[in-house]
């Protein structure tokens, strides 16, 4: 840490005279062990600009609003960086004041000395250059011991107007890349300057002593000749790095030179520079591509991550590196890194910690003719642009090759009318060029672009950067070089828009008049040109735009004899994208800089302004130490296992860390004298509660013996059992802490007879159990008289809060013994009793985490006041993990198993793993008549640590002998930690071996309650307890820590139901606040209507905000000023309401400063509406209208209005079917069978009027950009009564909900409407427990009601709540307001209630059942009388309460999320009612999660898959066929719009097989493969097929012979994945007819084990070894190697699972089969892994079949009910199947995922072939296009069988034709599903939906006789194991 040094200064600086020094970094006074106050700072910085200039100045004023200060010390930074550097000085300093020095002398201001000041002022000069945002920050002085730091300035940004970023500047750090020359020459710089009078330049090269200055005139350009050592060779480092610095700004040009081999580049500047790059190159013709890096600073750390793609392979210092790996370089100031390789870089990800220079290129490049030098100095990523004209190189022929290079997934290149998209980060795309064109070519997301020429005689290759539109320039001076023999003929490229060509001069002469004639660019618009110019030699050339702002983009190309050069003449540098920090919506400890001032997390979320910058929360963390998981909670249930005693007392210790009042109820709910307590904690209180005795477990049993806690706030539960010479203790988990997966933990060797190892299981919820007993550890439970061994696993079925103790027969050690469960379960483990070591007995007992809360990293230390040493126990929780314990390193095989270490006394203990890992401390047992026994503790992982903690110590002193904390905590950090008030001092112990580095402490600590926490809220540590009692007692436990799920995933959802609190646990990154608004009004019947804006500022600052509708002819321009916290009313023209059937300028803009709400509200005499208005990035492309009929009266038609955000919005408006509607625009009438389309300019609005009586609503709005949607009635009423307008702002499709809380309209003489949408087909809703189907998406159901509602559905819905109308005119007419889903509560809202004659308004609120404590209106506790929602989930309670007019606040302090809508009522006729906001979240990936047991096809299918049967690399094998003399073909397609290259290799096999094909873009090519590659028996061979494409291609296996073929498709290695089951067809008949599995490994070292399904008889015999159901087969396989295996006897091996550590590829089937009788043959498929598995899917029969087919289905899991065409079938257990016969269409679904296979029948008459198998695919992975293959043969005919979603399939086309066969329902197919046969021919196909639509295809073919052959033509491979409604718990271990 850099500290600035005051001892000159302290002297006179009284309130810091006190300070030894100050961190320049972060700005704290070493003040005493004070820390700073986080309350809002009383002190503000105000500057006199928004911007600044190189060298300009900037006035800053310290300002005292409520108080005065006796010191400060003030910077400015560069926002956002990490560095923390101060920027520019300051000057003069006022009075009382002294300039400091961190850097450079004046970057510092100080007070220094006592007197009292309000406001300072002082001038600071910004640095030379543009540096980016600046911002002032400060830390302040009120007295001795109280100041507040980092008080900030707003934003000062650069200014751009008096000149852009660009090429120019003042410093360059450069390099020159290796040359393929035969005679290399010196390398050159060229300096040329726009300053108006001379420069000074000084090049440096410090490591070769070189040193000169020249001078640099505007006039004349300069050039340095620099030795030849400077350039680099081969790979590796080395400190030739060139510095050029100028007393003014320049451009600089690097010329690497040689015989025929000659290159240049634009070099960047150091303020241009970045950290990450990509590069560029292209394949090579036998020489290598080069990269080059230059350091700018000492200790800069480079990462070079090879591309993820492609054939790259590069050798660096010994070691091989390919795909993805990355190359680590460290590099000092001026060092340079070169790589050389023979392997195309293009694509590799560049990555430094701080800046450096990047430069790719070739040594001797080849591109269609001459070798040639090529490089380019790369842009950094955050200056790339999107849009780019290229013009050919001039006086070649051969053309030119334009490659674009990408930085982020699946960016979409436009070229010529088409989109190209480029799926992957780093990947590129080639554009061929003719010569003597131009082209322009857009892209949606940055790219890089450099144009190769290729080489002719004339001249060599040449490489040029090519600049984006975007960095075009205005001027620039520019020089050619010298050519190495003979003269450069040289020429400028320029590219302009077509009106401003003839504004371009060079050297005062109209580029017009020069050169050729302009050329325009093809596919540009507005319209570019360009042209070449020819420009002499060796002079300078000053390029400008007169008299015109616009830019041009130039590039420099010479050529002569053999040599070449070109790069940019000039290039912008502007900042385009996002690089560096970037602000971002804060999310509670998210970990990221939000508001970019070099801070993470630096503020309490506790909505104060704690850092003084004037903003509440931006960046902030939550009080319990970053992790929302952990032992605090509001909900626990727990048991107490057997202890030896059974007369021992049973505690709870519970304790309070909140500030109020909290009420615990302690009951036994299912025990059979039930049991309750009901106790009061008082404010951080602890209180002790004994429980009943017989509440201890029993042996092995189920018993009803399960505790539940539960309160009112969060607590801390610790459970002891203890009674005299025993105890134990462990600290309880909350229920939402839980998890469903768990490894135990005890000790063994133990002596004694009751000394076996236990585990505690209770349920949360009705529960099924598995335990799983570790192999080869002789254990042994018995339960009900029946044996459990390692190959028996135990099962069970817990009701909630039911319990299970299990305890082993023999002495065995229990840990590693698996609880799987599916529902979220508490587990204890430990011993009855047990010696560790030898000595004194006792009981142990710890509460087990759960796996995904695994870590690794650790620390220990030793027990305090132990004669004897410790143990460790050290657990896996997945295999093949390393492990290191002070510096010594283990492996552990499988997971489960576990090392033990035994530590000395004084020994503490670093362990750090590559895997998770769980690890146990265990106190050693004492001598007899020496207090403490053996004790079991969790340690905690570093990643879990808390930075605060309240604790327990249990037991009151008079017990105890001595009590310890044992503390651990990063080296450095340990001072700052306070408990109770003090700060913690103890024994210290450095921990070896650690990183970061650790250090432990151990203190003595009294009994009862404590608060310990480290003053900086980012620093963590951890904390555990150690206690000893007289006789043998001992205990220890975890103070606390997170338990957070430490994976890189989380389960959303388990068994159909997604908690509430899950959904609304943290605040919504969408809702009504925002900036930018876009809104209209739709007509009303009465058009005197006042229209008028509410607007309410949110924030802590006042918010400026700009009312505009400028595109109207009324010209609506306002501006507002609301200061913080109030509201402000605008008066909209009444003319800006929309008229009739109408397309019109009247969208209303509103842009704010600061967030703000926004209501839209008319009113008039009798009338008045309102509707909340939803900030533009709410909004969405989706929506269904909602409105109310019938109605009655000559203006009571329903009414849509959108207002388009962008230009060319395009939308189309769909009328559902059956209800009547139409609409009548421009003369044409519109109805369900004609949809309207219509294109909108941004801010043109759309009404739209139908034109007979009758319901609008379920009208689907739909565009391809987004809009705002209004709909309602013009007029309507409800029931009758009075006539209003009603109108709402619809919620776009994406956020509807599932769950709904509706509160009656208070004051109503009458019942009041629900109306519901649902998004989906099929979809059931329940109200009030009643249910309702709605078989359509946009249909609807309406009821009337009184009383309170609860609402929910298995799919998303949109609810509307309606006021009926009123005929005593007393509560007003009708109005309509948008029910918010309980998905989209928030926890605050800020609304504003209007004025007006007898208004009468209230706030409908809903929350969560007995969470309604907190909740505050307008800083009140609210006391209203709450009533239950009926059949409510979650469990809802609503309340009405009274409102005034003016601007309300509804919040709950403890961010519990609620509902809330406001409604009113005034003068006759009137009614109003809106929702007060809610969150807009996308809550499609929601959807997807859990769906009552349904997912959606529509949602997840909604986008492209990222994972499918397209790829580049895969592995494949044939499994054996009865003939052996098959031919084995591969057919492969290419499915880019490029030609790829596929090489397919079997080396490690004899056959040394090794092809290469090339496949053009859009065909297919056949590959046979040699047939010795069959596999053969049951054996391990090497016989592994490797494909690997330079493109993405899709594979089809096949393999044929007469009388026999089969196919199937095959997955792309990154599709496979780690668990699967076999499919197969038994009974068979004949002597080769056993079933077959196939696995190919992809890695070294795959452990594989292949479980046996039970009672289905199947065995295996491999290697003399017979393998059942009893006895798994374990092997392991190496890369590339293949085991087959068959069975012995004739039995279906469908089930069977086959587990892998790494990923493998399975295939399965029938070595040769009949289906139903008639021919054999033999069938094949490869097996989807289990992840991949769906629960919907839709079968079409096979065509010309004489008989039917059969379905096959398997389960994921147990207890699995399956509907076949709406019968259900229910499957018991994981791996088990029904089977089927069928000849119709069929409908399959799934309450779990389940795997369906379709097989061909065995055909006796030889018809149409044998039989054969194909994977359905569910509809959840179905795509919207597929590229397949049909293979040719004697008589073969062919189909392809499609199943699409009902309604959806005009758009299908099959080879660019529309489909016309005849489509029959799926039955009972949920979704919709129909289905068709369609005959193909052989060779290629494409099938695909213009509109995305998703659809599954399937190919069946037969030929010849007994020949049948049938495969998928593709589908999706996305992972659904994150979205299913179980826990894949069966495979963690793997």
């Amino acid at each position: 840490m850099r500290l600035l040094q005051l001892s000159a200064l302290l002297s006179m600086m009284a309130p810091i005279a006190a300070l030894s020094d100050i961190s320049c970094d972060t700005m704290q006074p070493n003040q005493r062990g004070t820390t700073p106050r986080t309350s809002k700072s009383p002190y503000t910085l105000v500057v006199s600009t928004s911007t600044y200039s190189p060298s300009s100045q900037v006035t800053v004023t310290l300002r005292g609003e409520s108080a005065s200060f006796e010191g400060f010390l003030l910077q400015a930074r560069v926002a956002g960086d990490s560095t923390n550097n101060p920027v520019g000085t300051f000057s003069s300093p006022p009075s009382h004041t002294k300039l400091g020095r961190c850097q450079t002398e004046g970057d510092t201001l100080l007070h220094f000395d006592e007197t009292n000041q309000r406001e300072v002022s002082v001038t600071w000069k910004a640095p030379n250059k543009r540096v980016g945002d600046i911002q002032f920050m400060a830390t302040v002085i009120q007295s001795s011991d109280t100041y507040w730091m980092r008080i900030k300035s707003s934003i000062v940004a650069p200014d751009m107007s008096s000149g852009s970023m660009n090429t120019f500047g003042t410093e360059f750090i450069l390099m020159f890349i290796g040359i393929g020359s035969e005679e290399p020459g010196p390398p050159e710089l060229i300096f040329t300057t726009l300053e108006s009078s001379d420069v000074d330049v000084t090049v440096e090269v410090p490591s070769l002593s070189y040193k000169r200055s020249l001078k640099v005139s505007p006039s004349q350009s300069a050039f340095d000749s620099l030795s030849r050592d400077v350039r680099m060779s081969g790979s590796g480092k080395s400190h030739k790095g060139v510095l050029v610095t100028a007393s003014g700004e320049i451009s600089v040009y690097g010329i690497n030179k040689g015989l025929y081999s000659t290159d240049g580049f634009l070099a960047l500047p150091m303020d241009t520079l970045g950290k990450e790059y990509y590069a560029v190159t292209y394949a090579p013709d036998g020489d290598y591509c080069e990269l080059g890096i230059v350091a700018t600073k000492n200790n800069t750390l480079v990462h070079l991550v090879l591309p993820a793609r492609g054939n790259v392979r590069i050798e660096y210092k010994g070691k091989t590196y390919q795909q993805g790996e990355i190359i680590a370089v460290a590099l000092d100031r001026l060092e340079l890194f070169q790589l050389q390789t023979p392997s195309d870089l293009t694509g590799l990800h560049i990555i430094s910690n701080e800046l450096i220079a990047a430069y790719s290129g070739h040594r001797a490049m080849n591109v269609g003719a001459q070798p040639d030098h090529s490089v380019v100095q790369l842009v950094p990523v955050s200056r790339w642009g999107k849009n780019f004209a290229v013009t050919s190189f001039p006086g070649r022929s051969n053309g030119d090759v334009i490659r674009l290079v990408t930085s982020v997934d699946n960016t979409t290149l436009t070229i010529d009318g088409s989109e190209i998209i480029l799926k992957y980060t780093g990947s590129h795309h080639d554009i061929t060029l003719r010569s003597g064109s131009s082209i322009f070519f857009s892209t949606d997301k940055p790219v890089l672009v450099v144009q190769f020429e290729n080489g002719t005689n004339r001249g060599d290759i040449a490489t040029a950067l090519v600049p984006s539109v975007e960095q075009y320039q205005t001027e620039c001076r520019f020089a050619s070089p010298d050519a190495f023999e003979g003269i450069f003929i040289n020429n400028a490229l320029v590219m302009v828009l077509g009106t401003e060509k003839d504004r371009v001069y060079i050297d005062s002469v109209s580029v017009t008049s020069v050169g050729e004639e302009w050329q325009v660019v093809l596919g540009s618009s507005p319209a570019m040109v360009a042209k070449r110019i020819g420009v002499s030699a060796e002079q300078q050339h000053h390029m400008y735009m007169k008299d015109s702002t616009e830019k041009f983009g130039v590039i420099l190309f010479g050529y002569t004899n053999k040599e070449t050069y070109s790069f940019p003449g000039a290039l912008g540098m502007e900042v385009l994208n996002s690089a560096g920090c970037v602000p971002s919506p804060a999310q509670t400890d998210d970990g990221t800089d939000n508001d970019c001032d070099g801070l993470v997390d630096e503020e309490i979320c506790d909505n104060i302004d704690n850092d003084g910058d004037g903003l509440k929360d931006e960046d902030c963390q939550s009080t319990s130490g970053r992790c929302t998981l952990n032992y605090q909670g509001k909900e626990f249930v727990l048991m107490f296992t057997e202890n030896v005693a059974t007369t021992d007392d049973l505690t709870l210790f519970i304790s309070s860390p909140s500030s109020s009042e909290v009420i615990v109820t302690i009951e036994t709910p299912e025990f059979d004298t039930k049991w309750s307590k009901t106790i009061i904690l008082h404010p951080r209180e602890t209180k002790i509660v004994t429980l009943p005795k017989e509440l201890q477990s029993t042996g092995t049993a189920l018993e009803k013996k399960g505790v539940y806690v539960r309160s009112t706030d969060d607590i801390v539960v610790y459970g002891v059992n203890s009674q005299q010479g025993s105890c134990g203790a462990f600290n309880v988990m909350p229920v939402i802490a839980l998890g469903y997966n768990y490894f135990t933990m005890s000790w063994w060797p133990d002596t004694g007879d009751k000394r076996y190892g236990q585990i505690g299981v209770v349920a949360a919820e009705d529960s099924r159990v598995r335990v799983v007993i570790p192999q080869s550890k002789g254990i042994v439970f018995t339960y009900n008289g029946v044996r459990y061994d390692e190959n028996k696993p135990m099962e069970f079925q817990l009701k909630k809060f039911e319990t299970l103790q299990i305890q082993n027969l023999e002495y065995a050690d229990i840990s590693g013994t698996k609880i799987e469960s599916n529902h979220k379960v508490a587990v204890f483990s430990g011993v009855l009793s047990t010696n560790v070591g030898s000595g004194n007995a006792d009981h142990v007992v710890e509460q087990m985490i759960p796996i995904h809360a695994a870590g690794k990293t650790f620390g220990l230390v030793p027990f305090p006041s132990q004669m004897t040493g410790y143990r460790v126990r050290v657990m896996s929780v997945l295999p093949d993990t390393t492990i290191n314990t002070g510096g010594k390193m283990k492996h552990i095989n499988l997971a489960g198993q576990y090392i033990d270490l035994s530590m000395r006394s004084d020994e503490p203990l670093g362990i750090s793993s590559d895997k998770p890992v769980i690890v146990a401390q265990f106190s050693e047992s004492q001598a007899s008549g020496t207090p403490g026994g053996p004790s079991m503790v969790l340690i905690p992982p570093t990643q879990q640590y808390r930075n605060d903690y309240t604790f327990t110590v249990p037991m009151p002193d008079t017990v105890y002998n001595s009590s310890y904390l044992l503390l651990i905590i990063e080296a450095g950090q340990e001072n700052q930690i306070i408990m109770d008030g003090n700060h913690v001092l103890g024994r210290r112990m450095e921990i070896a071996e650690t990183s970061p580095h650790l250090v432990g402490f151990t203190t003595r600590v009294s009994a009862g309650r404590h608060h310990i926490y480290h003053q900086f809220s980012e620093v963590k540590f951890g904390l555990y307890l150690y206690g000893t009692a007289r006789g043998t007692c001992a205990f220890s436990f975890v103070a606390g820590m997170c338990l957070e799920d430490i994976r890189q995933h989380q389960l959303a959802c388990h068994l159909g139901q997604m908690f509430f609190e899950l959904i609304v646990s943290g605040r919504c990154k969408v809702d009504y606040q925002g900036r930018q608004f876009v809104l209209m009004y739709v007509e009303t019947a009465d058009t005197s209507e006042n229209l008028i804006l509410f607007i309410s500022s949110t924030g802590g600052r006042p918010a400026t905000v700009n009312i505009d509708a400028t595109a109207h002819s009324s010209k609506l321009h306002k501006t507002v000023n609301i200061p913080s916290g109030e509201t402000r009313t605008v008066d909209i023209p009444k003319e800006l309401q929309a008229s009739g059937v109408s397309v019109e300028r009247k969208g209303i803009y509103v842009n704010a400063s600061e967030d703000v709400v926004v209501l839209g509200f008319s009113k008039h005499s009798g009338s008045c509406g309102g509707f909340k208005v939803m900030p533009e990035d709410a909004l969405g492309y989706n929506y269904y209208a909602m409105a109310w009929w019938p109605a009655t009266g000559d203006k009571n038609f329903g009414e849509i209005g959108i207002v388009a955000t962008e230009d060319q919005t395009q939308v189309q408006i769909t009328i559902l079917r059956s209800k009547g509607v139409s609409f009548t625009y421009n003369g044409h009438q519109y109805n369900e069978n004609n949809p309207l389309e219509i294109t909108l300019d941004k801010h043109e609005t759309f009404q739209l009027q139908n034109v007979d009586y009758s319901d609008i609503t379920g009208t689907k709005i739909e565009a391809n950009k987004k809009v705002a949607v209004f709909t309602g009635m013009l007029q309507t009423n409800v029931g009758g009564g009075d006539v209003d307008h009603i109108v709402e702002q619809m919620p776009p499709l994406h956020s509807w909900g599932k769950s709904f809380g509706v509160v009656p309209f208070p004051d109503q003489t009458s019942d009041y409407r629900v109306k519901i949408v649902a998004a989906f087909a099929d979809t059931t809703v329940y109200v009030n427990g009643k249910d309702y189907n709605i078989y359509d998406a946009g249909e609807w159901i309406d009821g009337r009601y009184s009383q309170y509602v609860g609402i929910t559905a298995n799919k998303p819905i949109m609810v509307a709540q309606f006021v009926e109308s009123q005929s005593n005119q007393r509560s007003g007419a009708p109005s309509m307001v948008m029910v918010p889903p309980t998905e989209q509560y928030k926890n605050n809202y800020v609304f504003s209630v209007p004025s007006g004659t007898n208004y009468h308004a209230y706030v409908l609120l809903v929350a969560p059942r007995g969470q309604t404590d907190r909740l505050m209106l307008d800083g009140v506790a609210i006391s209203g009388t709450w009533v239950e929602v009926p059949d409510s989930s979650p469990a809802l309670i609503g309340v009405q309460l009274a409102l005034t007019a003016g601007r309300h606040v509804v919040v709950h302090d403890d961010s519990v999320n609620f509902g809330a809508v406001v409604y009113g009522y005034g003068s006759a006729g009137c009614a109003f009612t809106y929702h007060a906001g809610m969150c807009l979240t996308d809550l499609s990936a929601h959807q997807l999660a859990c769906h009552l047991g349904q997912m959606f096809f529509e949602l997840i299918v909604s986008g492209r898959c990222k994972v499918d049967y397209q790829g580049r690399q895969f592995v494949l094998m044939y499994v054996e066929t009865a003939d052996t003399s098959e031919n084995l073909i591969l057919f492969i397609s290419s499915t880019g719009g490029r030609p790829a290259t596929v090489n397919i290799d079997a080396t490690a096999h004899s056959s040394k097989l090794h092809k290469t094909v090339n496949i053009p873009s859009g065909e297919t090519r056949t590959v046979d493969i040699p047939k010795e590659l069959q596999a053969s028996g049951v054996s391990v061979e090497r016989k592994g097929i490797y494909v690997n494409a330079s493109e993405d291609v899709v594979v089809l296996g096949f393999s044929k012979h007469s009388g026999s073929c089969g196919g199937f498709k095959v997955m792309p290695e990154d599709a496979l994945g780690y668990n699967y089951y076999a499919m197969a067809w038994w009974p068979a008949t004949g002597d080769k007819n056993f079933g077959e599995i196939g696995i190919v490994a992809t890695e070294d070292q795959t452990q594989v084990r292949i479980t046996i399904l039970r009672s289905k008889g199947v065995s295996f015999t491999y290697n003399g070894h017979q393998y059942n159901e009893n006895n798994p087969l374990e092997i392991t396989l190496d890369k590339h190697e293949t085991f087959q295996l068959q069975n012995v006897k004739y039995s279906d091996i469908t089930g069977t699972k086959i587990e892998a550590n790494k990923k493998v590829a399975v295939f399965s089937g029938m070595l040769q089969t009949n289906v139903g009788g008639g021919d054999v043959d033999h069938i094949v498929e490869q097996m989807p892994p289990l992840h991949s598995w769906g629960k919907s899917f839709g079968v079409v029969p096979f065509p010309d079949q004489t008989s039917g087919y059969r379905v096959k289905i398997v389960a994921a899991f147990a207890d699995t009910t399956v509907y076949v065409n709406g019968k259900d079938y229910n499957i018991y257990d994981a791996g088990e199947w029904i089977d089927g016969r069928y000849s119709q269409y069929v409908g399959v679904t799934a309450n779990k995922p389940i795997m369906v296979a379709q097989l061909v029948e065995s055909q006796s008459s030889q018809q149409s072939g044998a039989p054969s198998m194909v994977m359905v695919p569910p509809t959840e992975q179905y795509k919207n296009n597929y590229v397949f293959s049909v293979p040719s043969g004697t008589n073969y005919h062919a189909y392809v069988l499609l199943v699409a979603p009902r309604g959806q399939t005009d758009r299908l086309m099959l080879d660019g034709v529309a489909i016309s066969g005849t489509w029959v329902k799926v039955p009972d197919s949920s979704p919709a599903l129909i289905g068709v046969q369609l005959s193909l021919t052989a060779g290629r196909h494409v099938v695909v939906h213009d509109d995305s639509v998703h659809f599954g295809a399937v190919v069946y073919g037969y030929g010849s006789a007994g020949c049948a052959f049938t495969y998928h033509a593709g589908m999706c491979l996305t992972d659904l194991s994150a979205v299913s409604r179980h826990s894949f718990f069966h495979f963690e271990s793997l």
